[in-house]
């Protein structure tokens, strides 16, 4: 069991029905995914399984705040140990280029997470 992290996006499938795509994942990203459920307006307890549209602005910020090395350590029971900060920025910035590709291709990609 952990902090799973993803950023998925739905489209449609051969049949119709919708299917979720994963464009980027991340186990024991404690501190990407507090900084995500800092800018839900949900709180911390009740972040798990939530999705949050990313939108251009959101990632604009996330990108502005990960610069600024605000992306910082978040506990819970399994979210494991702070990453290193070089981590930290290598794992975001995957995640930034993987929504500004989805963005770019007229998808919604939102993030998601399971603890």
């Amino acid at each position: 069991m952990g902090l799973d992290c993803y950023v998925r996006v739905k489209k449609a499938g051969i049949s119709g029905e919708q299917e979720i795509e994963e464009i980027w994942y991340g186990r024991k990203e404690n501190e990407i995914h507090g900084w995500m459920q800092r800018h839900s307006g949900v709180p911390a307890d009740d972040f798990n399984c939530v999705e949050l549209p990313l939108t251009k602005e959101i990632i604009d910020l996330f990108e502005e705040d990960m610069k600024k090395g605000a992306l910082v350590p978040t506990s819970g029971f399994f979210f494991g140990t702070p990453n290193d900060v070089q981590s930290v920025v290598d794992t975001a910035t995957n995640l930034i280029n993987a929504v500004r590709e989805a963005l770019a291709n007229n998808q919604e990609p939102y993030y998601y997470s399971w603890w």
